[in-house]
């Protein structure tokens, strides 16, 4: 298929290229148009919403895709959306939403087609708002395409965490007993976390691969700021390269792997503590069950699956 992906630069997940490459890397053909980027200056920046809309309508007429997908759609300026939304003849506009929102986001998300939600949570939010495009669940997907940048990378028994800290992040990880290596502006501030090995400066995503691949476990805390029910970005990368995966246990999980065989939940503290104990005593548990997580986010959660499903909600045939 050819995708026209829109979407900010520079956010700190690298959720947008990470789709980019993820498409590219499994043969569609892939263009990707900036419709923020944060080093600017907001108030400056809005005075360009216009040009930068212009911009992405002639891209449209000269590349012509199937498909128009915004990655982090609800963020996406309305004068931007409001003025591709507008245009003639132009393909499905999808977007991709992963983040709460409120009754302001609601004329915005109206201008999409279709919507994909990466939580459960937000399809509730989009009823109870009264939105109008059609929806459907569509989580992430494992980023397969750093895997080559960890070629011959040597796995050590040590538990990662990769992610900013929040308060509630910072409030469990204080009370995990034995040192995991945390990665992420913000640990700079080590009040708390002395025990812990920090590194705190963001990772892009040629070291994120070397960071999966060089741990036999990867810890996951929900963002209590933007997620309801659902799982972020890594719950599934980190099984790309085949490690394993310890997460807080989220309502969607079922849906998406088989808990305690594909990925290991814990409920508080104590049970984290416990299954990091049981890992670094019994390190082949964890390469088990990194190896049966890798399995199933191949059968089941890349990212070509997840354009062919925002394909069939927009009502296109995926090529």
């Amino acid at each position: 298929m050819k995708v026209l992906v829109i979407g900010k630069l520079g956010g700190v997940t690298n959720w947008e290229p990470e789709v980019v490459a993820g498409l590219r890397a499994l043969g569609h053909q892939v263009e990707f148009r900036a419709t923020r980027d944060p080093r600017l200056n907001p108030r400056i920046e809005r005075l360009f919403h216009g040009r930068i809309a212009d911009h992405i309508n002639r891209r449209i007429d000269r590349f012509r895709p199937d498909l128009i997908l915004g990655v982090g759609g609800w963020g996406i300026e309305p004068a931007i959306i409001a003025r591709i939304s507008a245009k003639t003849d132009r393909p499905p506009l999808v977007g991709w939403v992963g983040d709460l929102f409120d009754e302001r986001r609601v004329a915005n998300l109206n201008r999409f087609d279709a919507l994909g939600y990466t939580d459960t949570g937000l399809i509730e939010t989009h009823k109870r708002l009264g939105l109008t495009p059609a929806h459907a669940f569509i989580p992430h997907a494992a980023d397969l395409e750093i895997v080559d940048s960890a070629a011959g990378v040597a796995r050590r028994d040590q538990m990662l965490f990769v992610g900013n800290p929040t308060a509630q992040r910072r409030a469990l990880i204080a009370q995990i007993t034995d040192p995991v290596a945390l990665y992420g502006l913000g640990w700079a501030d080590r009040t708390g976390v002395e025990h812990h090995d920090t590194r705190g400066r963001r990772v892009l995503r040629p070291e994120l691969a070397r960071l999966y691949a060089g741990h036999f476990a990867s810890l996951n805390i929900r963002n209590e700021h933007n997620v309801v029910n659902g799982l972020n970005q890594r719950n599934f990368s980190p099984l790309a390269l085949g490690c394993a995966v310890v997460t807080d246990r989220q309502a969607d999980m079922a849906l998406c792997f088989d808990i305690d065989r594909e990925v290991l939940t814990y409920d508080s503290p104590a049970t984290l503590n416990a299954i990091h104990r049981e890992i670094l005593t019994h390190p082949a548990l964890a390469h088990e069950v990194g190896e049966r997580g890798r399995q199933r986010v191949l059968a089941d959660h890349t990212y070509d699956q997840r354009l062919r499903a925002f394909a069939r909600l927009a009502g296109i045939t995926p090529a």
